[in-house]
């Protein structure tokens, strides 16, 4: 999947979801300009869903009628003066799991308004990632051809004003390291969900060193069972004192 920042506005994108964040009892300019652009029906199916903007209230709505977008997903964020970026990681993952769901190909986030909107930008990267990771490798083979999700764009600007190039920079950096960090957590996920007796610790060692060689800044050092004794680690060594493989 691709994911990438950019300056947008969220009311014309050609996408196949919005997905939009509102604090509690407010909305804020986005929203306004997508809900013109409905001619009120976002308004309208918010006021007859009940909803208020309380944390993790989700309301989706049908525009391709009126937009270039399928859907717009509107997502509680809760009281403005509590959010932090570390709450955008659950509202992007949404947007993913939503659009996997959905079987829809293109997600575009529009990031909340907020001082540390670069960190929020990390955070939507990472967690829209692992939000649609999934293991194909014990599945039919028909279920890894299904339609996924192949874009991500987090719109850090729903409104499509001009970024800074320092703030383009940090951006850019942020979703880059985030990407990174995803990788590597579903990689480590790979390795755990991998059976007891084919995942075996020489075939671990083997994947460590494999990446380590990939990474020079990175040394291994594989233990052996009278290494691990001499350590004190009786308790790792406990469970797989079973095993035939050291």
């Amino acid at each position: 999947m691709k994911i990438q920042q950019l300056s947008a506005q969220a009311a014309s994108v050609t996408t196949d979801m919005v997905e939009i964040a509102q604090f509690q009892d407010q909305h804020d300019a986005v929203f306004k300009d997508l809900d013109s652009a409905t001619r009120g029906r976002l308004s309208e199916r918010l006021k007859e869903d009940g909803f208020t903007g309380k944390a993790r209230q989700i309301v989706g709505v049908d525009t391709r009628d009126l937009l270039k977008t399928r859907w717009v997903l509107v997502h509680g964020a809760g009281k403005h003066e509590d959010y932090t970026p570390v709450h955008a990681r659950v509202i992007a993952a949404k947007a993913a799991k939503t659009a996997g769901g959905e079987r829809l190909k293109r997600v575009s986030f529009v990031l909340p308004s907020h001082k540390l909107r670069s960190k929020a930008c990390h955070f939507a990267a990472l967690c829209a990632e692992l939000g649609l990771y999934k293991v194909y490798k014990f599945k039919k083979a028909g279920d890894s051809k299904a339609a996924k999700v192949t874009r991500f764009d987090i719109l850090v600007d729903g409104r499509g004003k001009a970024i800074k190039p320092e703030k383009n920079k940090t951006y850019n950096a942020e979703v880059k390291a985030a990407s990174a960090i995803a990788g590597s957590v579903a990689r480590a996920r790979d390795l755990v969900n991998e059976p007891a007796g084919y995942m075996h610790p020489t075939r671990m060692a083997a994947v460590a060193q494999s990446i380590a060689k990939k990474h020079p800044q990175l040394t291994v050092k594989i233990l052996s069972r009278k290494e691990c004794e001499k350590m004190g680690m009786g308790m790792y060594l406990a469970v797989a004192r079973g095993a035939q493989r050291e």
